[in-house]
């Protein structure tokens, strides 16, 4: 018998009214045909309504509309409104390749398997850069690969539906805000085995306007992640010292970067006592010296 569950797709916008189309016009162009198409408007204030009109009214999608709650409320309203087996996640601002979900849902024919990812190219002004967003391919349990670093990128993942059942939504609280997704990849790779496809699926869009700022505050707030996953688990000492270290030597990298100096120092400091040894302590520490000196 054909393998051939139904994929429900949820895009979650927000005033994406000019990038939006692009994002559901990837998904009716897959080559695998058996999915469902949720929008979910997360209280969008520019014409997003008005644009996605034609695709209502010819069904090709299923709108949902809420008071802005941010994006992982609208992926947890997109996944209470859908009906599929599988369940795929794509942002409103990137696009999909067309061979994406036939190379990926294939992968769930192993019943460990509950989530499946890919490789991805960033996407500036429309024009392709160099160089690629996912460097990790790593499959089967991998958990303490992950915890490390987030290679995983939102837009090219699918997730088996009983993943939802064991491990519950994302996580909707602002300290959460911009990791969301990471948290729940992490639930999902402790109890479910993650297989990926190395094919570039997914044009990632990056803005012009991001900031270093936007980076150093996400990779903090990856550091209460990791906590909270630590905490959540249990997870033995060795494992939980390494990310930690791992977690705080970036975050007074990038804050660093970002001229967040006490925050930088703070961090510094926390990650040589979770490992005094290290060498990369004292490549951080000159580092820190010289923008010190600079800034005098």
């Amino acid at each position: 018998m054909k393998y051939n569950p139904l994929v429900s797709v949820v895009i979650p916008s927000y005033n994406s009214a000019r990038f939006v189309c692009d994002a559901i016009n990837s998904v009716l162009e897959q080559t695998y045909k058996n999915y469902e198409i949720i929008v979910v408007d997360d209280g969008s204030t520019d014409n997003t309504k008005k644009i996605l009109e034609p695709y209502i009214r010819k069904k090709k999608i299923r709108y949902v509309y809420q008071e802005n709650k941010k994006q992982a409320a609208a992926r947890n309203k997109g996944i209470i409104n859908s009906k599929g087996n599988l369940i795929a996640f794509l942002d409103a601002d990137d696009m999909w390749i067309p061979n994406k979900l036939q190379l990926q849902v294939p992968l769930f024919k192993d019943k460990g398997v509950g989530l499946v990812y890919g490789d991805v190219v960033l996407l500036e002004n429309d024009l392709i850069k160099p160089g690629i967003h996912t460097n990790e391919f790593v499959s089967g349990k991998i958990f303490k690969k992950l915890i490390m670093a987030n290679f995983i990128c939102a837009s090219s993942v699918v997730i088996r539906r009983e993943c939802i059942d064991k491990v519950g939504f994302f996580k909707e609280e602002i300290d959460y805000f911009g990791v969301e997704d990471y948290h729940m990849w992490l639930k999902i790779s402790y109890y479910f085995k993650v297989d990926y496809v190395t094919n570039i699926i997914v044009k990632y869009r990056i803005h012009s306007n991001s900031t270093s700022e936007n980076y150093s505050k996400i990779v903090e707030r990856e550091v209460g992640v990791r906590k909270d996953i630590i905490k959540m688990f249990n997870l033995p000492r060795k494992i939980s010292r390494d990310c930690l270290f791992n977690s705080y030597f970036r975050l007074s990298y990038f804050s660093l970067e970002d001229k967040k100096y006490s925050i930088s120092i703070k961090a510094a400091y926390t990650a040589f006592l979770l490992k005094p040894l290290n060498p990369m302590n004292y490549k951080l520490l000159v580092k820190i010296i010289l923008y010190w000196l600079i800034r005098k």
